[in-house]
């Protein structure tokens, strides 16, 4: 799936996040140097939704791939909110 994998290769550009392999429709986020649940809230607020696995995986969030067009959506707001919550 072309688009899992361009969204993976943009994650990964950030060091704050590990991209574990998938063959699914989903990515498993790890994050670094940020709280999970903070950036799942913000990105909840925002109209971003993803699962919170940070209870059972810390650390973890679970991003459905979507459309090349709601993928960049996510991009753009999941940056901005990483460099919030980074700066804070």
């Amino acid at each position: 799936m072309a688009e899992r994998e361009r969204l993976r290769n943009e994650l990964e550009r950030d060091r704050r996040v590990k991209v574990f392999n998938s063959r699914a429709n989903f990515l498993l986020l790890k994050l670094e140097g940020v709280d999970a649940s903070r950036v799942h809230e913000e990105l909840m607020k925002r109209g971003i939704v993803l699962r919170n696995l940070s209870e059972v995986l810390d650390g973890c969030l679970r991003l459905t791939v979507l459309s090349r067009l709601e993928n960049d959506k996510f991009l753009a707001t999941f940056k901005r909110v990483l460099d919030e919550l980074h700066s804070v």
